[in-house]
């Protein structure tokens, strides 16, 4: 084989190398794939939904007892023994405080005597006008007095039974506000009892958006914390006709239906409460682009053109979003790669 003369070789090696530099400078654009790929692009659509959807008022109540009241002594005078605490539990009719009772005692007998002597005193009048001794006025006066004796004996009939305190239901003592040895006046609060006889409830405050066309009846489902999973039914039964002055909040109260005996009062509680809201239209998550004010904006697909839509959302729903605007004449919007399309860019949309 003749040999290859060193100048030769380094000509040859300049030349190939060059070859390849010419043939990598091609401009990519000129690349007929790369151009057809630019020109039209693959998406995915969604039809846009014009139909009333579930967004349920999602809120945070508390427990409550639906009969919650406070107990007080009906006479005044010193507690001289108490029966129960906080937390206990107590029967319709228990005794659970009792106060001091020697002076409505001796008011008691002094009212029970003084209406013997009033209806003696009447029926010897009586007898006297009867037989013209003397005048008929002060028989009059005789009834009158028996009439206000009588009176005074149930007074003091009344305090003397009342100066103990009893449960007006079973339930749960919430507080005791009292002590032995303590004065008390007539009214002033001895315990709060929630009771058991009309269930229990929970009771949530709402905005002003939420309560509109909130009725008595509207079913709702409860969640208690301190219970885990598990799921109560409720229905709304009380909706404030006025916002709370401090708050500006209404309060909203739901009954539990078959609530479990082991609940407290104060437990909390997270509501559900069923709602059907018809906006403006309904379209995926995925096709929804936020922009940079309160708009956001949603590309719609029309003859294989994209065009981007501002709109206003209303809320999310799972994997829906409810939004202001009607998109009148949209029937689809993109999803994949929904931020990344540019008004008049050809699209080539295919359903997911």
């Amino acid at each position: 084989m003749p040999r290859i003369s060193p100048i030769i070789g380094t000509a040859l090696f300049l030349g190939l190398g060059a070859v390849a530099i010419a043939v990598s400078a091609v401009p990519a654009h000129r690349n007929p794939v790369s151009k057809v790929a630019e020109s039209e692009r693959i998406v995915r659509t969604a039809n846009v939904e014009h139909r009333p959807i579930a967004h349920p008022i999602r809120v945070t109540g508390l427990i409550r007892s639906k009969n919650e009241v406070e107990l007080s002594f009906l006479v005044g005078g010193e507690v001289t023994w108490v029966g129960v605490d906080v937390g206990s539990s107590v029967r319709r009719g228990q005794v659970l405080a009792r106060i001091d009772d020697t002076q409505v005692s001796a008011d008691a007998a002094r009212a029970r005597a003084a209406a013997e002597k009033a209806r003696r005193d009447l029926d010897r009048v009586a007898a006297l006008q009867k037989s013209g001794a003397i005048p008929e006025a002060s028989l009059d006066d005789a009834k009158t007095g028996d009439a206000i004796a009588v009176a005074q004996k149930r007074s003091a009939d009344f305090a003397l039974r009342h100066g103990v305190l009893v449960a007006p239901d079973d339930g749960v003592i919430d507080a005791r506000l009292v002590d032995s040895g303590e004065v008390v006046g007539l009214g002033q609060p001895a315990f709060r009892l929630s009771g058991k006889a009309r269930g229990a409830v929970v009771r949530a405050a709402l905005s002003d958006r939420d309560v509109v066309g909130l009725e008595v009846g509207r079913g709702a489902v409860a969640s208690i914390d301190a219970l885990g999973d598990e799921v109560f039914t409720a229905k709304v039964s009380q909706v404030a006709a006025a916002a709370s002055p401090g708050t500006g909040t209404f309060e909203v109260e739901l009954r539990l239906d078959n609530a479990p005996v082991h609940i407290r009062s104060g437990m909390t509680a997270k509501l559900e409460i069923q709602r059907i809201l018809r906006p403006g239209s309904v379209v995926p998550v995925a096709a929804l682009t936020p922009g940079e004010t309160e708009l956001a904006s949603v590309v719609a697909i029309d003859n294989g053109i994209a065009k981007r839509w501002p709109v206003r959302v209303l809320f999310l729903e799972g994997n829906e979003v409810a939004l202001e605007e009607s998109l009148s004449g949209v029937q689809k919007v993109a999803t994949e790669g929904a931020p990344t399309l540019k008004d008049g860019l050809r699209v080539k949309a295919v359903e997911p």
